[in-house]
């Protein structure tokens, strides 16, 4: 099991263009002293391990402890030996931030910020296991992609947890009853040597993946 500290470098364009900066005309001040509390926080954060697939039969595979069998899943692993279950995640530090709780607009500036933190992880943690690994291109696939059509049940959190027995200790996610994660700005999946690079459903407005983003061999799709 390996925990990666992720350095962040805050993007000023890209924040502007999350928040879309030129409805806030006026407001600068605030949105300055926003970034002036946060920014320096901002503490990404990974966790993950090497695991071997143990296929059991046609309708089943075998992880650690742990059996899955999310049909979909196993198609996606049909011939892979190696995985690297992970979850990545911005951090629970500006969670503990109280200054902003009752402000809206403050509070979607802030989620943007936690949005760019998870990113940052997740892009770290790829090339992290490219660079460590000698892989050239990586799938990834998320519990709960089955929300945003044909994919992964989000039922399977759980046992993907599972592998991680210390994981809140270790970068602070918990899993909730309805298998959302805390801090909301998470991500968990498998991710593993392919063909072509691939990552399924980071960002779209599905209640289980709050604002992720697919990236097909690195073209984003909406």
């Amino acid at each position: 099991m390996n925990k990666l500290l992720v350095p962040f470098e805050f993007n000023r364009d890209d924040f502007n263009k999350r928040v879309k900066i030129e409805l806030y005309e006026g407001m600068e001040a605030e949105i300055e002293h926003l970034l002036e509390v946060c920014v320096p926080l901002i503490s990404p954060k990974v966790i993950f391990s090497c695991n071997r697939v143990e296929t059991l039969n046609s309708s089943s595979i075998k992880v650690e402890s742990e059996i899955f069998t999310d049909q979909q899943l196993i198609k996606s692993l049909k011939g892979v030996d190696t995985i690297f279950p992970f979850v990545a995640t911005c951090g629970v530090e500006l969670d503990d931030i109280d200054e902003f709780n009752n402000d809206m607009l403050a509070s979607f500036w802030l989620d943007s910020l936690k949005q760019m933190a998870m990113n940052s992880a997740f892009d770290f943690f790829r090339e992290y296991i490219k660079t460590n690994y000698n892989i050239d291109k990586l799938y990834s696939i998320n519990p709960g992609s089955d929300s945003c059509g044909e994919g992964w049940d989000i039922n399977d959190q759980a046992k993907l947890f599972n592998l991680f027995p210390n994981i809140t200790r270790d970068i602070g996610v918990t899993l909730t009853e309805s298998m959302l994660m805390y801090p909301n700005k998470s991500v968990s999946g498998f991710i593993f040597q392919s063909e072509k690079d691939f990552v399924s459903c980071m960002e779209c407005e599905n209640e289980y993946c709050p604002n992720r983003k697919m990236i097909h061999e690195g073209k984003i799709h909406h």
